[in-house]
């Protein structure tokens, strides 16, 4: 199982310098069950927002 937080999931959303490194991680390991916390998805949304309204669908996604 793969816990992923708020940081890590918004490197997913927003290009950082670990985005790259962190999606061929998680795409190494396509097969393993990936969790979060409720809080992460208020946090998420909510980092998204504050940027400009378009990564909220790609953080909605991924929470999904």
């Amino acid at each position: 199982m793969i816990y992923l937080d708020t940081s890590a999931l918004f490197k997913l959303v927003r290009r950082e310098v670990e985005t790259d490194a962190l999606s061929t991680w998680l795409l190494e390991r396509v097969d393993v069950p990936k969790v979060t916390s409720a809080l992460t998805r208020v946090e998420l949304l909510q980092a998204t927002r504050r940027l400009d309204s378009s990564p909220v669908g790609i953080a909605t996604a991924l929470l999904a």
